[in-house]
């Protein structure tokens, strides 16, 4: 009982922090990746604020692990919930385009209600500048050191895989106004799965949503004449973000088919390596045309 009060206190004491990153599990099993997934974003991290939302009874028994990863626990069964949160909860999730088979559907669900609860930790806990990460997801970057690149505007950052379909595995969101809009577009449009809607932010709504370069744009210049708008995504000095398709090359597995249609590029296409950076800690990097880029992170399927 001493770590779940701790960490309720701790987190109520956190809000003036510049930056987070935020952990969601939402299902009714344990993560297999959640604690390779946090041990690996704070290695790069070491400073930065990490706040992991799952059943407390679900996942008690990891309580020194959290502790000793200096991570903050919050009981999503200890939030205060809202009629929204209720109401998803219940069934209904959002007017979605007809045709969807039931396993579909109950993957749509789950995906929103993340936003949801995220949504609902935001109201209490009013942090800003999140990273939103999968817990699959494989984190080899010093956040920190990106905060002026993501937040001189309100903006929440997207990593597309294709061009209807944008990655849910790392996410940037300004704040909770920022995450409203994204609430409000669940809510309130057709679409048939959560990552083609999230693709219609960058493609249509450029004055909140911006892209994360996921491939090197002298790649996608030549091979995709007619999506040139997939390139603007902001310069992170040749630094790349996965979304769900570089971590294949560790897995040698396919891309999964999550995103609707086939991605822009495949890890194939691509030479890979890892080098150690100036504090020696391991970084995969990415070869085109004998230039490298880093890899912000990777997804392993």
């Amino acid at each position: 009982m001493r770590f779940f009060i701790l960490t309720l206190l701790v987190c109520i004491g956190l809000q003036a922090k510049e930056h987070a990153i935020v952990y969601i599990e939402n299902g009714s099993l344990q993560s297999d990746f959640i604690c390779e997934s946090i041990k690996q974003a704070r290695v790069f991290n070491p400073n930065t604020p990490i706040y992991f939302i799952s059943s407390y009874l679900q996942y008690k028994k990891f309580s020194d692990f959290f502790l000793d990863q200096d991570v903050f626990f919050v009981d999503r069964e200890a939030l205060t919930k809202s009629p929204l949160y209720r109401s998803v909860k219940k069934g209904y999730y959002c007017p979605t385009k007809t045709g969807q088979n039931a396993a579909k559907e109950d993957l749509i669900k789950s995906s929103v209600l993340k936003f949801i609860l995220l949504y609902e930790f935001l109201k209490q806990i009013p942090l800003k500048n999140i990273f939103f990460m999968g817990q699959k997801n494989m984190l080899y970057a010093p956040l920190e050191e990106m905060l002026d690149l993501f937040f001189k505007t309100d903006k929440v950052f997207l990593a597309r895989y294709n061009s209807t379909c944008v990655s849910t595995n790392f996410m940037v969101i300004k704040d909770l106004q920022i995450l409203e809009k994204i609430i409000a577009e669940i809510l309130y449009t057709s679409y048939t799965s959560l990552p083609t809607l999230l693709s219609n932010f960058a493609n249509y709504r450029s004055m909140y949503a911006e892209e994360l370069t996921s491939a090197p744009k002298e790649y996608t210049s030549s091979v995709n004449k007619g999506h040139m708008d997939w390139v603007r995504g902001i310069d992170f000095k040749n630094i790349l973000f996965d979304p769900g398709i570089h971590g294949s090359f560790l897995t040698n597995r396919a891309v999964s088919a999550e995103c609707e249609g086939k991605p822009y590029f495949t890890h194939n296409e691509y030479t890979y390596s890892w080098e150690e950076d100036h504090k020696g800690r391991k970084i995969p990097i990415l070869v085109f045309e004998q230039k490298k880029y880093r890899l912000a992170n990777l997804y392993l399927e």
